[in-house]
């Protein structure tokens, strides 16, 4: 559904980032929210998941533009209802931002992904997410903007997608987005400055079992709602770049 590999023009603004050859500062590590109970998650029966499985399945797809906005819509409305649970909000993030890379219309990209960060503020608020599941998204909404302004925003905009995924890893080196992200990331940047395809491919096993690990972490026979986007995406760019090819996951179905 997502990959940075769809963003064209992205290699236009690399010559900016050589002057930052060892010039990116460590972070200081911010406090996570304890996760609420999840039960509601696997509650197959409730209106709740059967709405958010309905919807979140096609996320997992390559579905037209047209069709995003009316998942855009149906979690909008979930949202609107269920206030107490941070998901809807989630979702509602990352499709935001998964639509700002298909937008040609450059005002709208950052209005998209305004909206992305709106509703990311309000699952943090809501609590019950883990906090690097949120910076990864937080990254996505930088690549989007990027897209906006490549020269002008090119150098901002990378830099702070590299310390929101950084930030992640330090929260759960074990958490399958964040790895599969910074192997995106990495495959972007020149290799003079500690990018490069040998720098993305250390992540390729790493990822791949990271997303295996998680599957089997979900209840046996359950689609899952809560996130697990991106393994089918990034088994594609680990094949075609780091010539990484092992078992292709099936998703389940709700």
């Amino acid at each position: 559904m997502f990959s940075l590999q769809n963003s064209t023009g992205y290699r236009v603004f690399l010559v900016l980032l050589c002057v930052l050859l060892f010039a990116t500062a460590a972070s200081a590590q911010g406090k996570t929210k304890p996760a609420k109970n999840t039960t509601a998650a696997w509650d197959t029966e409730s209106a709740y998941y059967k709405a958010m499985a309905k919807e979140i399945v096609k996320l997992d797809a390559m579905i037209a533009d047209a069709e995003l906005r009316r998942v855009i819509s149906a979690l909008e409305r979930i949202a609107r209802v269920e206030v107490t649970e941070a998901l809807p909000q989630y979702y509602l993030a990352f499709s935001y931002a998964t639509i700002a890379f298909r937008e040609k219309d450059l005002d709208e990209i950052d209005r998209w992904c305004d909206r992305s960060e709106n509703a990311l503020a309000k699952a943090e608020e809501i609590g019950g997410l883990a906090e690097e599941e949120l910076l990864v998204v937080r990254a996505l909404v930088q690549y989007g903007r990027l897209q906006v302004d490549y020269m002008g925003r090119g150098l901002e905009s990378s830099m702070q997608a590299e310390k929101y995924l950084r930030k992640a890893y330090e929260i759960n080196p074990k958490n399958p987005r964040v790895l599969s992200m910074l192997g995106q990331h990495y495959l972007k940047i020149p290799a003079q400055i500690g990018g490069g395809r040998e720098k993305c491919c250390q992540y390729a096993a790493p990822a791949a079992e990271a997303y295996a690990a998680e599957r089997a972490t979900f209840p046996a026979d359950i689609y899952p709602i809560v996130p697990h986007w991106g393994e089918l995406d990034w088994l594609e760019i680990a094949a075609k770049y780091c010539f990484y090819n092992p078992v292709t996951a099936t998703n389940k179905q709700p």
